[in-house]
Formats: C-alpha cells, structure tokens, sequence
C-alpha cells in the first residue's frame, strides 16, 4: 500500500519520534512509505528519514495515495487538503494546545468531519479536551493508541553531553517555549539549599524567561541548557539523571517521561489530567501543581535527599513504562488501517 506520512516540522518532538517509528513499523509490514512535511525546513528528523532511505517530498500529489497519517493537531489544514483524494487518518498530540489552535482557526473544525480516522493517545483528549468538537460525530472514527517506547542499552552506551558535575543531576527534555514551563524548574533547582543538585535542560530553544535565563547564566556549573541533540545522544543524557522532571503546564502523553521511566528514573511531574491513570503521586512518581515553584522544590529536594525513595519510585515507573511496548503500537495501528480500508 501507499501511504504517506506527513508531519508539521522536523524537529525533534515526541510527536515526529512516534511518527518516525511507525515509518519505520509501517514499511517493515511492506508498506511504501513517503514522507512530506507542511513547514519545509531541514531539521534532524528529515536528515533521519533520509539516512534510512525514506523519500522525502517537499510538494505531495495526494491522489498518489492509499493512505495519508496527518501527525499532529497543527495538521489540520493538510487533512481537509487530502480527505476528498484519499483516506485519512488524523493522528493529534496536543491537549489543550491544540484544543487553542483550533479554536482560533475555526474553519479547520472540519477535519474532525473530513478525516476518515482521528487517532489520540490518551481517553483524555478523546472524552475531555475534544469532546465538545467532537460529540455529534460516529464514536467509530475516533481510536485511542498509546504511544508505544522502547530504549535500546546500545543507545546508552555513548558519553553524556555534559559529564556530571554534582552528584545529583536532575534531566529534563522538551521543546523550551512556555507550554513546558522549564522555567519553574531552574527557579526550584535555584531554590535548593543542596548544592549537591545540577539541572539539564536539553530542547529546541524557543523561548525562556529572562529571569529563568540570568539564573542559569549566573551559575553554569549548576544549569546546564542544551540544544536539541540527536535522539541517541538525548536518551543517554537522560540515562544519566538521578532525576527526570517535567514541569509542563499541559501535555497528553509525553513521549520523553515514559523513556525516562523506562530507564527507572524517578519522574516529578505537573499534577496533569492526561497522566491520570497512569503516573500517581507517590506510587510511581512524585507530582506538584502546576506553576507552583515550592512544590515543585519540595519534591526534587524529598528525592534529591532519598536515596530508597528514588529507587523504588524509578523501579515502580520502569513497571509503568513496560506496558507501553512498540509492538502494541504498532499492532494497534494495524488494525486501525485495516478497518480503515476496508
């Protein structure tokens, strides 16, 4: 079958990791996999699909097509573009970023009505943040398939960016622009009266406060912001952490926290709705309101001071991670094409 693939950007996010593995599951199933991107830009996930031999297009004839995946709620105006010439699956991300974007450009409402398929990752995004857009639509178009993640040990073998300077080193990973609230993190680690504690910071840098961005200048042997690495070299920076965070003001289903849990890092997380279910405080992470910097100091101090308290927290979020496997993933996404196309 033909399908297409086509992302926002390629830059490294969860969004366009997920998308690359399943170009990766899809042709190794026998599929013919051509990728296309609606912001035509070089970045290190094309460089990607073209090291593995996947054809890069910058302009797409959809009527070419069996099958076109449109990855991410900023797809939207290329779904109501490909739905008349081929089936179409709407694979969204975002929450309630996403749940904005739309709101702000109404007109592409109708890829909801135009997609054959809408894929989320989470029950949130399906039952919560779309439902109102969503509700007098066929329950049947809309399919929830978890990320699925795997780390491979040869992946970890490589020298962190940054060797370790303190003896606890708190990792987090994310595009830094305001939704991922990096900020609060440096203002918590700044808080730390430990001077055992480092912070990593390792993004595409969009935007950062100015104050969060004096407080790191002032001590670059504690902070540590980093450009966006290539996948391997960002697992074993991540391998590195006593501590994964993610301080995020909204997320659906971070790719990064469970590749961190995966690796038995003890997780401090934003009390989000789309981690319910999943990552409970206490059980198998440590979470904080949202934008509170005392919170959010609390926990990383409780687990910075505890060694047990890291371990079975890592441990418990390791047992987590394992049920999100890439073969289910890509099962499921099988047999979402197979309905699809029948």
């Amino acid at each position: 079958m033909r399908i297409l693939l086509a992302n926002y950007e390629f830059t490294i996010t969860g969004a366009s990791t997920m998308l690359l593995r399943l170009a990766e599951h899809l042709r190794a199933s026998g599929h013919e996999i051509t990728i296309f991107a609606a912001v035509v830009t070089h970045g290190p996930i094309k460089d990607t699909y073209l090291a593995r031999g996947f054809p890069v297009l910058e302009t797409v004839d959809f009527t070419q097509y069996d099958l076109a995946i449109c990855n991410s709620t900023f797809m939207a105006p290329i779904v109501v573009k490909a739905a008349p010439y081929t089936k179409t699956i709407w694979w969204i991300h975002e929450a309630e970023t996403g749940l904005a974007f739309l709101l702000n450009n109404l007109p592409l409402l109708r890829a909801f009505n135009d997609a054959t398929a809408v894929v989320y990752q989470t029950p949130f995004q399906r039952d919560v943040v779309f439902r109102s857009l969503t509700y007098l639509l066929d329950p049947r178009k809309f399919s929830v398939i978890p990320n699925g993640v795997e780390v491979d040990p040869a992946d970890l073998v490589s020298v962190p960016a940054v060797p370790k300077r303190r003896a606890i080193r708190v990792v987090s990973v994310g595009t830094v622009e305001p939704r991922k609230r990096h900020e609060d993190l440096i203002r918590a680690v700044a808080r730390l009266e430990s001077p055992d504690v480092e912070c990593v910071i390792c993004g595409n840098f969009v935007e950062l406060p100015r104050d969060a961005v004096k407080i790191a200048e002032n001590a670059p042997d504690r902070f540590m912001l980093i450009p966006g690495l290539p996948q391997r070299e960002c697992l074993a920076l991540v391998d590195s952490a006593d501590i994964f965070c993610l301080a995020s003001a909204s997320e659906s289903q971070p790719l990064a926290a469970l590749e961190a849990a995966l690796m038995a890092k003890p997780l401090v997380l934003s009390d989000l709705p789309a981690y319910n279910d999943v990552f409970v405080h206490e059980r198998n992470c440590l979470k904080f309101p949202p934008g509170d910097v005392e919170m959010l100091a609390h926990s990383l101090a409780a687990l910075a001071g505890s060694r047990g308290l890291r371990e079975r927290l890592g441990h418990a979020a390791r047992e987590t991670a394992r049920r999100y496997t890439v073969s289910a993933f890509g099962a499921e996404f099988d047999a979402l094409l197979k309905r699809v196309l029948a």
